[in-house]
């Protein structure tokens, strides 16, 4: 009727070392989605800093983006198939990893703006915007 336990050292450290190990693909998976995440958010970035660049901003802006998400999905879907942990935990874990990206993306470039003094301001084009 009711579960028995075994809590016998051998089965203390066995727990231990799958404890460790899920820790640690947890880790990797998150670490893994950080970096997809900066390399999404990074390219969006170097895209938009350089669109008044380009003859035809457009076809920069749907090659940056198509590029950009095959990336993320295609290393979102070869971390899937790695088998490392259940589906659905690698999905949320390199799905934080991602935001953790974006969050520290955004932190880093605002603060790089907020010392160069770049400010948008209506009447200011992008050109004059040095950053």
């Amino acid at each position: 009727m009711f579960a028995t336990f075994d809590f016998s050292l051998e089965n203390a450290e066995k727990i231990a070392g799958m404890t460790i190990s899920l820790i640690m693909k947890g880790l990797g998976l998150l670490l893994a989605g950080l970096s997809l995440g900066i390399i999404y958010f990074g390219g969006l970035w170097f895209t938009l800093r350089r669109l008044h660049c380009w003859q035809k901003p457009y076809l920069w802006l749907a090659v940056s983006w198509f590029g950009r998400l095959a990336v993320l999905l295609g290393g979102g879907a070869w971390l899937l198939n790695q088998a490392v942990a259940p589906p659905l935990l690698v999905i949320l874990l390199v799905s934080i990893g991602v935001w953790m990206g974006r969050t520290l993306l955004i932190a880093r470039l605002l603060s790089v703006v907020e010392r160069s003094g770049a400010v948008a301001r209506p009447g200011v084009g992008l050109k004059e915007l040095s950053l």
